[in-house]
């Protein structure tokens, strides 16, 4: 019986937060009684101050971040003068527990678009927690700019009617329904998910339509059937095929932009045969699998398994790309996913593609392995008061006066592996910091305090030097230019149309430091791979496009002046796509060489440094598994025996990717 794993896709997503005025907040009441009464109220008005009658408001309070099930939700509307108010009670320690994490205030009224506020409340202790009071009063304006996106879904050459299309806001929270709904409230988790996530259908033109959106870049799915969204990646349990997901398309506002995705369906399936040392396929009862997406490896996942008597395991991953295998031997009856050497293990580097679906196994012979080479997650956290956790702003366009809707403000402290707060302006382009949260972006190497302000999808960063002392007045912020950079992918010099894979375009910008991943663009070419990559900040950046995270193209360099992109639209070819190598490793006596690591060298560019791996190491019969290259020659750089620190240069020709997926077979012989 062959052993089936399904493993969930590496999901990387920001939680933002949107600012306003809370004006004195109160403590909560307590009554003598073991619940605490926790009260959110305020007024909803437009940009020019005005009441606004029946706005939807919504309160969420959830229990350590956004995607845990422990969500407490209650809505409210507001009156004619637009005034509303939405009360809780918790006992003590649900109080203690869920509100010391994350409060979303969430708003919209018929045709406008939706705006939120996030509160993150950083104290366990409950002394704390009393002076730390759900926010009254609060100031809600309803945006009066927004944007409309028209999606396209085609099977093939024609459209597909009566596909289901959902998109999501990349930078909105990604809340499941709440599991508690106090006075009956039933419908407002459902109401809920589809003001941050809608979902419709194509008309027999394969249009969806989606009116009334805010500004930013968003994700889109199309399949044949609804899903579970776009805000969690999941496996299917029964081991389905799944649709792809589409990235980083940009929507201004007051824009009516159409976009182009292709329907069809991937199952990301991966097999391996384990062999013992001898040849013959590994006996081990039970096994623990580790593993990894990308380049980094940084934070090696687990999951206990077996393999069948042919040493075979198949795999189901959440998305393609790269993905680093551990394997090794458990003993009968453990059920940790984590083993720790000395033992067993087989390891290589497996390319998951729609392409390979039907490849032949990835043959993996184990060794023995006296210490850890899995990298771990580092899960140290530093919560620490951000310097203008009392300051307020606005901020503008480029003309300076113009209030900017949306933008991201984030403030970075230098040698801190996760003291970033990030705030977001509101209609009127104001924010306040005493309404932000706290997230994991990496900031050691900014060598000052920092804040960065940014329009996802419309204008680049501007970056503002944090002053050691509290500002006398209000920070006034003006964003860069609105500038962006259209471009196409082909593969092998034609469109991308006949392909059903994933290709992604990253522009990496460069000389920031750590905040080169902030200022990067990562975006979805439309079906017929056109791109744009906007809200571009001005200095240098490398582009790179790939395909289902393997094949890479060369990269293009752009520099960007604060007036403007001075270049043609851009062309990223990948190439021909060619076939995986198996490399045998075998000394002058022809004896295979074992955990040789043999680095190969990649066409250099943001995406490379993003998916690719530098180093492979040789298994327990001297093979080295090289994933699926660009047809044509490619250099590897291989140790000496003798002395490692010296490398010889070894070329290799990759022929075309055939439809019988056969691998590459050669010696490579190590002096």
């Amino acid at each position: 019986m062959s052993g089936k794993i399904l493993f969930s896709g590496s999901v990387i997503s920001l939680i933002l937060c949107i600012s306003c005025w809370p004006q004195a907040p109160e403590t909560p009441s307590r009554v003598n009684s073991p619940k605490q009464q926790v009260i959110w109220s305020g007024t909803v008005s437009d940009v020019r101050g005005r009441a606004v009658e029946g706005a939807e408001v919504f309160v969420v309070a959830t229990y350590l971040g956004e995607r845990h099930a422990n969500n407490y939700l209650i809505s409210a509307v507001s009156n004619a003068q637009g005034k509303w108010s939405a009360e809780l009670e918790l006992t003590p320690k649900e109080f203690r527990t869920q509100l010391c994490q994350n409060v979303y205030v969430l708003w919209q009224k018929a045709g406008h678009c939706c705006d939120f506020l996030h509160f993150s409340y950083l104290f366990h202790d409950e002394s704390k927690n009393k002076n730390k009071p759900s926010p009254r009063n609060l100031e809600l304006v309803v945006p009066s700019t927004k944007g409309t996106l028209s999606v396209k879904a085609m099977r093939g050459d024609a459209p597909q009617a009566d596909a289901v299309v959902r998109i999501a806001n990349e930078h909105w929270p990604k809340l499941y329904p709440a599991n508690r709904k106090p006075d009956g409230d039933t419908g407002a988790g459902e109401r809920l998910d589809e003001i941050l996530h809608p979902a419709a259908r194509t008309d027999e033109q394969g249009f969806a339509r989606f009116d009334d959106l805010a500004p930013g870049t968003y994700r889109i799915l199309a399949a044949e059937r609804d899903s579970e969204g776009l805000y969690v990646v999941q496996v299917d349990p029964e081991g389905q095929r799944r649709s792809p997901s589409y990235q980083g398309v940009p929507l201004r506002a007051g824009e009516d932009r159409r976009f182009t995705v292709a329907v069809y369906e991937q199952s990301n399936h991966v097999s391996l045969q384990i062999l013992q040392a001898d040849g013959e396929p590994a006996s081990w009862e039970t096994t623990a699998y580790q593993y990894d997406h990308g380049a980094g490896f940084e934070g090696a996942s687990g999951i206990g398994g077996w393999i069948d008597e042919r040493g075979r395991a198949d795999f189901s991953f959440g998305q393609p790309g790269l993905w680093r295998m551990y394997v090794r031997e458990r003993e009968i009856g453990a059920v940790a996913t984590r083993v720790d050497p000395p033992c067993y293990e087989a390891a290589g580097v497996v390319a998951v593609s729609p392409l390979l679906e039907n490849a032949p196994p990835t043959v993996l012979t184990s060794r023995w392995v006296e210490r850890d080479e899995v990298p771990r997650r580092n899960r140290n956290q530093s919560w620490r008061d951000a310097k203008f956790s009392d300051n307020a702003g606005r901020v503008f366009y480029a003309d300076g006066k113009t209030p900017a809707f949306g933008a991201r403000l984030l403030s970075l402290e230098p040698k801190t592996a996760h003291a970033v707060y990030q705030t977001r302006s509101d209609a009127l382009g104001r924010f306040h910091a005493k309404c932000c949260n706290v997230a994991s972006q990496q900031a050691r190497d900014s060598t000052e305090p920092v804040i960065v302000a940014m329009l996802p999808g419309e204008c680049g960063a501007t970056l503002v030097p944090l002053p050691a002392t509290e500002p006398s007045q209000d920070w006034s912020i003006i964003l860069p230019k609105a500038m962006s950079l259209r471009g196409r992918v082909t593969v092998g010099g034609k469109s991308i149309s006949e392909w059903n894979n994933q290709f992604r375009v990253l522009a990496g910008y460069e000389g920031r430091g750590k905040l080169d991943e902030l200022l990067s663009i990562l975006v979805t070419p439309d079906k017929d791979g056109s791109f744009e990559l906007a809200g571009l900040t001005p200095g240098h950046y490398r582009i790179q496009a790939s395909m289902d995270g393997i094949w890479l193209s060369s990269n293009a360099s752009l520099v960007v002046e604060a007036d403007g992109v001075r270049s043609e639209p851009l062309t990223l070819d990948i190439g021909r796509l060619g076939v995986r190598s198996v490399i045998r490793c075998v000394d002058r006596a022809a004896k295979p060489v074992v955990g040789i690591q043999v680095d190969l060298q990649r066409p250099t560019g943001p995406l490379t440094n993003v998916l690719w791996p530098v180093t492979f190491t040789s298994d327990g019969a001297g093979i080295l598994n090289l994933p699926p290259l660009e047809a044509g020659r490619h250099t590897l750089h291989v140790p000496s025996l003798q002395d490692s620190a010296k490398r010889s240069e070894h070329t290799i020709t990759i022929k075309d990717l055939t439809p019988d997926l056969r691998p590459l077979e050669l010696d490579l012989v190590v002096d």
